[in-house]
């Protein structure tokens, strides 16, 4: 027990920087969401069309940088377990935390390629504007998948704390983030073949 209340003591600030990188991510994604709709805007122009790849361009970038601060977290979260001692009733916890970031962190890199490949067509008036729509809403449900994370990693936490929580919740916040990351991941994905049909039409 002794052993326990130390390892709590030290590796106690887990949740603070688990939340810190979270929120981090966050902003880094909603700051793309803006940047995707001021190429957007700037593609119905034709004399501002022109500036519309450079924000893209900027866009993927934001996304890749969201996507290295959630990866800190997940490796701070794995370091957080062993920390505290890697106890065998909390694997599941553990786990159900890993692979919801490693699901988000999938569907944000297939966005950040999607923000790329638009760029190189971004350039056209109002045609470019059509997958920066479908990119921009699979950004927006990622927003509701970061906070999911953080409940995950709360439920860690408790877990390896052995404090009494009830964990009925969990199985449905996993089934809400695997739709949520399946929707998200459809929109990029949808957005990258029609510009793969798009390029073949135009051979």
């Amino acid at each position: 027990m002794l052993e326990l209340v130390q390892g709590a003591v030290s590796c106690g600030n887990f949740l603070t920087l688990f939340e810190g990188l979270s929120g981090t991510a966050l902003a880094f994604i909603i700051a793309a969401i803006a940047v995707i709709v001021a190429a957007a805007i700037l593609n119905n122009g034709f004399c501002t069309a022109i500036a519309s790849p450079g924000l893209m361009v900027v866009a993927g970038g934001l996304t890749l940088v969201a996507i290295a601060t959630l990866a800190a977290a997940r490796a701070e979260a794995s370091s957080y377990f062993q920390c505290m001692g890697a106890p065998p009733a909390c694997v599941g916890a553990l786990n159900n935390l890993l692979s919801a970031i490693a699901a988000l962190l999938t569907v944000l890199a297939i966005q950040a390629t999607a923000c790329f490949v638009a760029a190189g067509f971004a350039w056209i008036p109002w045609v470019g504007a059509v997958p920066m729509y479908v990119i921009l809403g699979s950004l927006i449900l990622d927003l509701a998948l970061v906070p999911t994370t953080i409940v995950f990693a709360v439920i860690l936490v408790n877990c390896v704390q052995q404090e009494p929580i009830s964990l009925r919740s969990a199985p449905l916040l996993a089934a809400g983030s695997v739709i949520l990351i399946a929707l998200a991941t459809a929109g990029a994905r949808f957005a990258m073949d029609k510009e793969r049909e798009r390029r073949r039409a135009g051979r």
